[in-house]
């Protein structure tokens, strides 16, 4: 089997981070974790999980450029011929995590990257949004998508992604930016579950907070399983319902949000 490092950069992310590393630290053989100047209990958090595996430094706040440095030297530091990025709002249950180890020892010499799906989580971790919600188009798909395993080459650089002023990445090589090499791409049909839009810390500063009727999971559901460990006291519990208040503001805001989806669906149909 090949190895594969992870890598995370963090700040603010104390309400999921613990299930985030837990949910692939079986699987990768290092993980190369920066966090940059949480305020809350993000580095105590991690430093409770005791591994030769993680690497842990504190960078300290950053700027968007050089949040950028900090993903080039990551990707300077790997060794291995494949990285997971992991976010600290990102958990992996194990039949994907395992489905992704496979698709990866399986690839051939020219994939650069893998495809996966996302279940971004709304109101609660019982609730996630449809797939038309998603803004994301890889492999002709359009919908709650990532790349979030990729194989590390010499030639291998990061840039800011469009619009250029949120910290969000895109992986370059020789050949161009990875997620438009479709032809050395391949497509996982298995969900992480994404929380961006839940609240990730008591210091959240994400902007990316959501209040909107989701689809309530089937349920026979099978919900990550590191949600189920025991965890250390300071970890919040994951399976707490949205807050009443929360709902009824939901409610009222949904049928607006659904509306400037179609609207925006329709002229781009134009």
């Amino acid at each position: 089997m090949g190895q594969i490092n992870a890598h995370i950069l963090v700040k603010n992310e104390e309400n999921f981070i613990w299930f985030a590393i837990r949910s692939v630290i079986d699987y990768v053989d290092q993980m190369l974790i920066y966090d940059t100047g949480s305020q809350d209990k993000t580095v105590e958090i991690i430093k409770t999980i005791i591994s030769p595996k993680i690497n842990f430094e504190e960078k300290g706040p950053v700027n968007l450029e050089q949040y950028i440095r900090l993903r080039q030297e990551l990707i300077d530091r790997t060794k291995t011929d494949w990285f997971l990025q992991l976010d600290g709002d990102e958990v992996w249950p194990e039949d994907s995590i395992k489905s992704l180890i496979r698709l990866i020892n399986k690839a051939s010499d020219n994939v650069v990257g893998i495809v996966n799906r996302t279940r971004n989580c709304v109101g609660d971790i019982y609730h996630f949004l449809p797939e038309e919600a998603g803004d994301y188009q890889l492999l002709g798909r359009k919908g709650h998508l990532n790349i979030r395993a990729v194989r590390k080459t010499a030639d291998l650089k990061v840039k800011l992604a469009p619009p250029f002023n949120t910290y969000t990445e895109t992986y370059i090589n020789a050949k161009g930016p990875i997620p438009e090499q479709d032809g050395n791409l391949l497509f996982l049909d298995k969900y992480l579950w994404h929380m961006t839009h839940l609240c990730r810390s008591r210091f959240d500063d994400h902007g990316k907070g959501k209040l909107e009727l989701g689809i309530p999971f089937p349920p026979q559901t099978q919900y990550p399983e590191v949600f189920n460990l025991q965890r250390p006291m300071m970890v919040a519990d994951p399976w707490i319902e949205i807050k009443a208040c929360d709902w009824v503001k939901s409610v009222l805001q949904t049928p607006l949000k659904k509306l400037k989806r179609k609207l925006t669906k329709d002229e781009i149909k134009r």
